[in-house]
C-alpha cells in the first residue's frame, strides 16, 4: 500500500500533538492521569494501521532519547523501564488495535471506533498492570489499585472526547478529499 504525502503529514501532526499533550499529566500516584492516552486512542481512530503504529514509534522514541515527552514531562530510557514502561509499550498495539477494529468493520463508525478503544483499553491495563508487577515486585492486587481502578472512568471519557473529536476529523478530511 501506497502512502501520501498527506497522510505522512496527519500522522506527522498527530505525533507533534501527542508530543505536546501527553507530558500534561495530573500525578496521583506512581502511575499519573495522561492525556497521552486520549492522543493514543486519537491515533488510532484517524490513522490507517500503519501509519498509526508509525506515528506511535515515532512519539516513544522522541520520548526515549530524553526529549520530555513522557507523563509529568519526563523522558529517557528510564521511563520505559519504569513502572509506566509497560503502558508505554502498549501505545502501539493500541492503535493497531482500534485502526485494526475500523478496517475490520470496512468504516470509521462510532461503533467500530469505541469496539477498538475499548479492546486497546483493556490490553493497556493489562500490559501496563503486568509491567508495574514485575518492576515494582508489586502484588497484582496492589497493581490494579495503583494502575487501573483510579483510571476507568477518566479513560471512558479520553474515550468518548477521541471518539468524538475523530469522528469530526475524519469527517473535514473526507469533506476535504484527503483519504487516511
Amino acid at each position: 500500500m501506497k502512502i501520501s504525502l498527506k497522510e505522512l503529514a496527519i500522522a506527522a501532526v498527530l505525533t507533534a500533538v501527542t508530543c505536546v499533550l501527553a507530558p500534561i499529566s495530573i500525578p496521583i500516584g506512581p502511575v499519573p492521569i495522561s492525556l497521552g492516552v486520549l492522543c493514543i486512542l486519537l491515533i488510532g481512530a484517524i490513522l490507517p494501521p500503519q501509519l498509526a503504529v508509525l506515528s506511535t514509534l515515532v512519539y516513544i522514541l522522541i520520548g526515549t532519547v530524553g526529549i520530555p515527552v513522557f507523563s509529568n514531562y519526563e523522558g529517557g530510557f528510564q521511563k520505559l523501564i519504569g513502572p509506566t514502561g509497560g503502558f508505554l509499550f502498549a501505545y502501539p498495539l493500541m492503535v493497531l488495535i482500534i485502526s485494526f477494529s475500523a478496517v475490520l468493520f470496512k468504516r470509521k463508525n462510532v461503533f467500530s471506533i469505541c469496539f477498538g478503544m475499548i479492546l486497546s483499553l483493556i490490553l493497556m491495563y493489562a500490559l501496563g498492570t503486568f509491567w508495574f508487577v514485575i518492576s515494582t515486585k508489586s502484588t497484582v492486587k496492589n497493581a490494579l489499585l495503583v494502575c487501573v481502578i483510579p483510571f476507568i472512568l477518566v479513560d471512558l471519557l479520553k474515550m468518548v472526547c477521541a471518539t468524538a473529536l475523530s469522528t469530526a476529523i475524519n469527517k473535514a478530511l473526507l469533506k476535504a478529499n484527503v483519504k487516511v
